[in-house]
This record gives structure tokens, C-alpha cells and sequence, in this order.
């Protein structure tokens, strides 16, 4: 906005701001104050340094290469001669308008502002933009993990900036108006929804999954199917053994398991096969593994590292975990 039409709104704001201004016979020889809701603010020579110095205290809070749109200001301002009792007083009080202007905008820089003018300003900028996401649900893996499937391609665009600024401090800018030069490609990424706390959004959820009941165990211990064996270990990748693979699944619940077959096997509550439910822990003498339900279970096994298995005799206890144990 070229400076000469700022200066030209700014003085029409100004002077619709400055309106009540007192008139009689000693007027043209009184000084001026400029005061907020009755309280002085400053005193400037006459009538026109006091719009003189509002207008350029205005104009000074429009940022820099904006177009102004908008002000607003929390109180009254006026301009009036101090009349005859306080002339005396108020000579000594005089500031020029450079002094006037100096002041307001200093003492408007504090916590407690002789009065707070809201301007809105708006700038157009040519530049890159990215694509909103495509997010799309993936009811197979844990809340909190992703996986992109297609990487997004940034745009050009012109946008229209709106500012907002409360005594030359910007307190809000938003994009208004936009124009697309370069069509970006939105990227597709997949979250899981497994284990999503209650009321909130599989799309923004970026803690852990929480463990509703033993589906969601013997669901993820799905996920893990094929991984190596290796006895001792607890990588998914480089080898696990059935341990490991039980601790690993409760794990990403939050859920503390032991490290070893005994003291797994006197864990949460003890239930009978008949009694089982998807989740729970199946104990051998020297074996563990996740029960699946229909008589299937979850294990790492030697030969063929993590798969789905009949549940074979030699039981020795079926166990009930949550989050409490």
C-alpha cells in the first residue's frame, strides 16, 4: 500500500476518533490534550499536533509492506483545549509532536497501555505450500504408528495474509485468500487405530495404544507373525524367542511382563481352556504364547520363528493379565 494512501486512512480513523473537541473564545491560545475515556494522555500545543501525533502513533502500529483494512481502538479518544484552569498547569506539561508521539508509544508498550488499538493488515505472498494429508485408517496396526504409502508433493500458491496486530504486537495472522499456481500432491499416510484411547482421533493420536481387552493383544501378536527365532533375543527383525514375543506384545500396552516361564506362570489370574479368552497368556514348562481364540495361539517357535499354532497338550496354566496386574 503506497504510503500516502495509508497516511490518508490513518487520519480518517484518527479524526473519527477525535471527535467532542471543545471550541471557545480562548481556544486558539489554550493547549490541547489528547485523552482516553476523559483520562489526559499527553499535552501537545494546539489542536493539530494532537491528530498529528495520533495519526502517526496509528500509522506506526501497520506493519510493514501490509495493507491496512482495520482499526479499532478499546477507547475514546479525544482532542480538546485544557481550558482557562488548567492553563498554567498544562503549559508545563507541552510536548512537541515528536515528543508526544515517542511517549504514546512507549507508555503503550507496557503491561498497562493507555489504550490498545487493534489494526488489521493484510500482505500477499508468493510461496510454497504442502498439501494436507491424506490420513487414512489402518485398523491392524497400533495406535500411534503410521505408514506412508505415497510421499506428498509441495505447491505454489499466492496467499493472502491477514494480520493482526494489538499496539504494533501481532497477535494472530491467517491465510485469507489463496491462489494455486503449482497444484501440490496430497502425501497418504496410514495410522493405526489399534488401541485408540476412547474420545480421541486415530488421525492426531501420536501416544501410546491402550489396552482395551485381550483382542487387541492377540490382534497385534498377529502382526508380528514370521519374525526369526533366536533364543534370548527380543528384536522382532534380527530374532526372538517366546519370551520375548509375549513381553514385546504386552509391552507396547504398557504392560509389564516377566522374564521368565515361572514367574509368568503365577501372573494375573489363573483360567481353564474352556474359560480362555484372545489375549491370554498359555504356559508350558518351558513355553509361553498368546492365546488367539478357537483354540489357536500366537508363539516363537525354533524352527519356524513366530506363527499361529493348535494349542497343544502340556498346558500348565492359562493366564489372565490387564493392566492392574
Amino acid at each position: 500500500m503506497k504510503k500516502s494512501t495509508k497516511k490518508i486512512i490513518i487520519a480518517a480513523v484518527a479524526a473519527a476518533a477525535l471527535a467532542g473537541a471543545a471550541a471557545g473564545v480562548f481556544a486558539c491560545t489554550m493547549p490541547y490534550e489528547v485523552t482516553a475515556d476523559g483520562q489526559t494522555l499527553v499535552v501537545v500545543k494546539n489542536k493539530a499536533a494532537g491528530k498529528e501525533a495520533v495519526r502517526k502513533v496509528l500509522e506506526g502500529y501497520v506493519p510493514e509492506d501490509t495493507e491496512l483494512k482495520t482499526v479499532s481502538l478499546d477507547k475514546n479518544l479525544q482532542i480538546k483545549a485544557v481550558g482557562i484552569k488548567r492553563y498554567f498547569s498544562a503549559k508545563a506539561q507541552i510536548k512537541t509532536k515528536k515528543e508526544a508521539v515517542s511517549y504514546l508509544m512507549d507508555a503503550n508498550s507496557k503491561e498497562e497501555a493507555l489504550f490498545d488499538a487493534t489494526i488489521t493488515s493484510q500482505y500477499v505472498k508468493e510461496e510454497t505450500y504442502t498439501p494436507e494429508i491424506d490420513y487414512r485408517a489402518d485398523d491392524k496396526a497400533l495406535a500411534g504408528t503410521k505408514r506412508v504409502e505415497k510421499e506428498g508433493k509441495d505447491g505454489r500458491r499466492k496467499a493472502t495474509y491477514q494480520v493482526t496486530t494489538v499496539n504494533g504486537v501481532e497477535t494472530a495472522s491467517e491465510i485469507v485468500d489463496q491462489e494455486i499456481l503449482e497444484k501440490g500432491e496430497s502425501a497418504i499416510i496410514y495410522k493405526g487405530t489399534l488401541g485408540v484411547p476412547e474420545g480421541k482421533d486415530w488421525k492426531t493420536y501420536e501416544g501410546n495404544p491402550v489396552f482395551n481387552d485381550g483382542s487387541d493383544i492377540a490382534n497385534t501378536a498377529l502382526q508380528y507373525l514370521g519374525c526369526p527365532y533366536k533364543y534370548g533375543g527380543s528384536s522382532f527383525t534380527k530374532g526372538i524367542d517366546c519370551v520375548q514375543y509375549v513381553r514385546n506384545i504386552y509391552r507396547m500396552y504398557g504392560v509389564s511382563i516377566p522374564n521368565s516361564h515361572s514367574k509368568i506362570r503365577k501372573l494375573g489370574s489363573g483360567v481353564s481352556l474352556s474359560g480362555a479368552q484372545p489375549g491370554d497368556i498359555i504356559c508350558y514348562k518351558k513355553h509361553v504364547a498368546i492365546y488367539l481364540g478357537n483354540g489357536k495361539m500366537a508363539e516363537a517357535t525354533r524352527k519356524k520363528g513366530t506363527k499361529v499354532s493348535s494349542i497343544r497338550g502340556g498346558v500348565i496354566t492359562i493366564r489372565h493379565v490387564n493392566k492392574n496386574n
